[in-house]
């Protein structure tokens, strides 16, 4: 890529960042270091916007998850305390916080900074759309849940559902499957331990 283009796909992304940061909450949204993101039926949705740098578009990605589900995570990685008086966009950009879950992710074209305003209003306007459509599939936890059974990624959540659920078998049975694949979860503690070895003691402890 030449110097100008680079120069000039900057130019779009900080004036789409300027846009997301003023914008934002005329549409019912907030932001936290440049992601959008609202509640809607104790469900957190989440918008990220970035710009793809081959394609030269601007590229979104909605995802979600049940607030509780940090809750319970934290719980379990034995944070509780250190969260409570954590603000709510700590649900979004906090780094110990449970995995969101993809609902859909696509690109728009993106020419010049002056379309900054009409393409993050497209993006508003499609991303309401999308998650209206999702909120009237995933009302709870037990429709959550379905939504990501099968789906190998979300294995940390499948657990921490089922946590949730006080069904404590279920997610040992999960657990054990994990430690055969050398799954950690992702998250370690000060002590080194898994966040999949601190869920298989917090289940074993209520079982």
């Amino acid at each position: 890529m030449k110097r100008e283009e680079k120069k000039l796909l900057k130019e779009n992304q900080k004036a789409l960042e300027k846009v997301i940061k003023n914008n934002s909450k005329s549409f019912g949204y907030k932001t936290i270091s440049g992601i959008v993101y609202k509640i809607i039926n104790d469900f957190i949705f989440i918008i990220l916007i970035g710009m793809n740098y081959v394609t030269k578009n601007i590229t979104v990605s909605i995802e979600y998850k049940p607030i509780i589900l940090d809750k319970i995570f934290w719980e379990v990685f034995n944070m509780t305390e250190d969260t409570k008086d954590k603000p709510l966009s700590f649900h979004v950009n906090g780094w110990f916080t449970a995995k969101s879950v993809d609902i859909k992710k696509y690109e728009i074209k993106y020419d010049s900074k002056e379309e900054a305003d009409e393409k993050f209003t497209e993006i508003i306007n499609n991303s309401n759309k999308i998650i209206k459509e999702h909120i009237g599939k995933i009302t709870n936890i037990e429709t959550f849940y379905e939504d990501i059974i099968n789906d190998e990624e979300q294995y940390l959540n499948i657990i921490l559902v089922n946590i949730l659920k006080n069904d404590y078998k279920k997610a040992l049975d999960k657990i054990n499957e994990c430690k055969r694949k050398y799954k950690t979860g992702g998250f370690m503690d000060e002590n080194h331990k898994s966040i999949i070895d601190l869920a298989k003691e917090y289940c074993e402890n209520r079982i």
